[in-house]
C-alpha cells in the first residue's frame, strides 16, 4: 500500500544523512523573483547552502541583506537576496535532505475574496475524465 492511500494532506520524505541513506549533492541555477529563489529540495543545514561570491547570513540575523549576502530558510528551502539581485540567475550548491509534498486537494488554483473556489485536485479529476473519454472513444 502506498503512503498516498491514506489521504494525508502533506507528506515529508527525508533522507537520514547516513552512509545507507545519504543526503544528495545538488547544484542548481534559479532566477531571483521577488527577492527569493526556492530550492528543489530541503537543504541540510549542517552543510549549508553555498553561492559563489556571496555570504550567508544566519536566519536569526534580521538585518537587511547587503548586495553580496543571502539568507536561507532551511525549513522551507527558500533563499532570500538583496533587491539588487532581482532577475539574476543564482547557482546554489547544497546537500538535499528530501522534500515536503502537498496533496492536490490542498493546492488552490482559484479564490474569491479569500475563499478557495477551486483546487488542483479538481483539475486532476477533470484531466483523468478526459483521458478516459479519449481511450474509450478510440476503441
Amino acid at each position: 500500500m502506498s503512503s498516498f492511500d491514506y489521504q494525508k494532506s502533506t507528506l515529508t520524505k527525508y533522507r537520514k544523512g547516513t552512509s545507507d541513506d545519504p543526503y544528495i549533492d545538488i547544484t542548481e541555477t534559479k532566477t531571483v523573483v521577488n527577492g527569493q529563489i526556492q530550492l528543489n529540495e530541503i537543504p541540510a543545514s549542517s552543510t549549508k547552502v553555498r553561492i559563489s561570491g556571496m555570504f550567508e547570513l544566519p536566519q536569526t540575523n534580521k538585518n537587511p541583506l547587503k548586495e553580496n549576502e543571502y539568507r536561507v530558510d532551511y525549513n522551507e528551502s527558500i533563499v532570500s537576496f538583496h533587491a539588487s539581485r532581482e532577475n539574476q540567475s543564482m547557482t546554489s550548491t547544497y546537500k538535499g535532505r528530501g522534500n515536503h509534498y502537498v496533496a492536490a486537494s490542498r493546492v488552490w488554483t482559484q479564490e474569491n475574496n479569500g475563499e478557495v473556489v477551486k483546487t488542483l485536485r479538481r483539475y486532476k479529476i477533470l484531466s483523468m475524465q478526459v483521458v478516459l473519454h479519449l481511450i474509450v472513444s478510440r476503441d
